[in-house]
């Protein structure tokens, strides 16, 4: 859940409101990848509801959790470290996935290229060559690729079960420790008289 962000959509907007008679308007927009060239876009989301609320929702989850008196289960640091492993080794593989894939290309055009020629030419024999020396290249790029992707697969498989316990403490602790969320809202939605 993330708090932070709609409490700062509500107060911005709230300050927006305070300034004077002028309207409020509060666009919301997410970030993604540009699709016309390199870096970041914001890109409004049209008819989105934003919800704003009386109070802080972070200091009821504040409270909340204080008074719970038990701290939340940390992650554990092997697990953090194991999941940067996993990460790590899916760049590995995705790199030697287009390693091959370019080689697996350049194929499929020398391929093409050679079925135009007669075969006694010299470009034939060059193509050749190439396609030979880039088979080999290909075939080892294929064995690292499915290498990489077996490590890979290895260690993400052997996390996932200690990732998924943690994952059921995690939820169970918030499920106690906020259990009575809903009736502080409603009580300070009450007090609030909106």
């Amino acid at each position: 859940m993330r708090r932070g962000t709609t409490l700062l959509a509500a107060l911005s907007a709230l300050a927006v409101a305070a300034c004077g008679p002028a309207q409020a308007v509060v666009t919301a927009e997410i970030e993604m990848d540009n699709p016309a060239g390199e870096g970041m876009v914001s890109v409004p989301i049209p008819d989105l509801p934003i919800l704003f609320i009386p109070f802080d929702r972070d200091q009821i989850f504040d409270s909340l959790q204080a008074a719970y008196g038990v701290p939340e289960p940390e992650i554990p640091a092997e697990l953090l470290a194991a999941q940067e492993r996993v990460a790590a080794l899916q760049a590995e593989w995705r790199n030697a996935e287009t390693t091959w894939g370019a080689g697996r290309d350049r194929l499929q055009e020398i391929n093409r290229e050679l079925q135009g020629l007669a075969r006694g030419s010299p470009q034939y024999r060059l193509l050749f060559g190439e396609f030979s020396e880039q088979e080999g290249n290909v075939a080892a790029s294929e064995r690292q690729k499915d290498q990489a992707f077996n490590r890979f697969t290895a260690l993400q498989d052997s996390i996932l079960s200690q990732a998924a316990q943690v994952r059921v403490l995690r939820d169970n602790w918030g499920d106690e420790a906020f259990a009575e969320f809903g009736e502080v809202q409603l009580a300070k939605v009450r007090a609030s008289g909106r």
